[in-house]
């Protein structure tokens, strides 16, 4: 006579399936809520972040910062000689990017890569100022 041993089964947890016939709703609560999960400042409660890296994004930040002063000073300029018109809200509009976006990094510190994703794209910004302040 054999005795039949039931192991307890365990749970499987699946992950949620994304159906395509079914539109994901954005609506500003989750947008909302999203923001707040990437972009928060630390609480009381939260680890200070490592002082390297604290560093290094304020060293980057920095140099961003004094290429952006020069750029600026370009543009302040040209406003006081007749330039196309298209010159200063496209780099106004370049530089409030790279601004916002350097700004997102020193909010997302505690996140891994999204600090140097934003300072990346801030530098992207700087460049393609200063081409189109070679251009223009």
């Amino acid at each position: 006579m054999a005795t039949e041993v039931r192991l307890p089964s365990a749970r499987i947890r699946r992950a949620p399936v994304r159906r395509p016939g079914k539109p994901r709703k954005y609506t500003k609560a989750w947008f909302k809520r999203e923001m707040w999960k990437r972009f928060r400042l630390p609480g009381i409660d939260d680890p200070a972040p490592e002082q390297r890296r604290l560093a290094a994004v304020c060293v980057w930040a920095a140099t961003l910062g004094f290429g952006g002063a020069i750029l600026v000073l370009r543009l302040l300029f040209s406003l006081f000689y007749a330039t196309d018109g298209w010159y200063e809200p496209t780099v106004f509009l370049i530089g409030v990017v790279g601004v916002f976006s350097t700004v997102g990094a020193f909010a997302s510190i505690h996140r891994e890569r999204l600090p140097w994703m934003l300072l990346i794209v801030g530098t992207m910004c700087l460049v393609s100022g200063y081409w189109i302040s070679s251009v223009g």
